[in-house]
């Protein structure tokens, strides 16, 4: 499967990459040229990069899902290209990689995506309580910097983890 954003993540110097417990006073993160270039990054794929791995594991888990927040469409892309039907609801921005649409309807999505939800919204707990998904797909941080609370709290309530 080719995945150009991977790649590029891939060619970064280490200091670039987090791992382990967040870096977040180290100094090659809070320079301008780390904060340009991952903004780049963030803006032309995704904020979260997605590996073969995690790909791999959404298609064992879901064939057609509603992806919340898609952004650019970079992950909806690579799930299509591996016959996931993906419908992609993106208000702020029109998908690069794969079609979005600024009009919230679900049709036939029995999973529902989020990909490193808006800090602090409400976004996510109103995509999740919407309709009850049969599956959740969740990548982003837990309590701390996506979503509020109350979605993690409902997240956990109403769903089994499965995979990690």
């Amino acid at each position: 499967m080719s995945n150009p954003y991977l790649d590029e993540f891939n060619a970064l110097p280490d200091s670039y990459k987090r791992a382990g417990p967040l870096l977040e006073h180290a100094e090659s993160q809070r320079g301008p040229a780390y904060l340009e270039r991952r903004n780049d990054i963030c803006t032309k794929y995704s904020y979260a990069v997605p590996t073969d791995e995690a790909v791999d594991l959404i298609t064992r888990h879901a064939k057609s899902i509603f992806d919340f927040g898609s952004g650019s469409g970079y992950w909806a892309s690579l799930l299509a290209a591996k016959g996931v039907n993906v419908y992609c609801y993106e208000p702020l921005v029109s998908g690069k990689w794969h079609p979005t649409s600024s009009v919230m309807t679900t049709g036939d999505e029995d999973a529902l995506m989020l990909i490193w939800p808006e800090r602090q919204s409400s976004a996510a707990h109103m995509a999740l309580t919407m309709q009850n998904w049969k599956t959740v797909i969740y990548v982003g941080e837990i309590l701390r910097g996506c979503a509020e609370p109350s979605f993690f709290i409902e997240l956990w309530q109403r769903y089994e983890l499965v995979d990690w």
